[in-house]
């Protein structure tokens, strides 16, 4: 299961009823927050705020649902669940994870 903007756009389309100008606009949004989301759970590992991870992890799981993005959605779910256990390197590998498939989204 890997996300590409091609399949993300026509989730969109045949999902949501979206034009082409609202879906480029929600997907520019939604990369622009899933930046931020990385720089908020490198910022809440390096201070074990396990709970906000937790939290941040399951943002990111729906956020990426709502648009289709499944990999990414799976993703963010493993990461709350690592944020959970207090796995350090195991959410380090999420996060690594998160950034490889919005690398391949830009």
């Amino acid at each position: 299961m890997s996300d590409t903007k091609e399949f993300i756009f026509d989730y969109m389309r045949k999902n949501l009823g979206l034009s082409e100008v609202d879906i480029e606009d929600i997907f520019k949004t939604f990369l622009e927050c899933a930046e931020e989301y990385i720089v908020q759970a490198k910022s809440q590992l390096a201070s074990e705020d396990w709970s906000a991870l937790t939290r941040l992890g399951h943002t990111i799981k729906g956020a990426a649902a709502n648009i289709g993005a499944n990999h990414l959605s799976l993703t963010g779910k493993e990461l709350q669940e690592a944020a959970n256990s207090k796995s350090t390197e195991l959410i380090k590998e999420k996060i690594s994870r998160l950034e490889t498939i919005l690398e391949g989204l830009r």
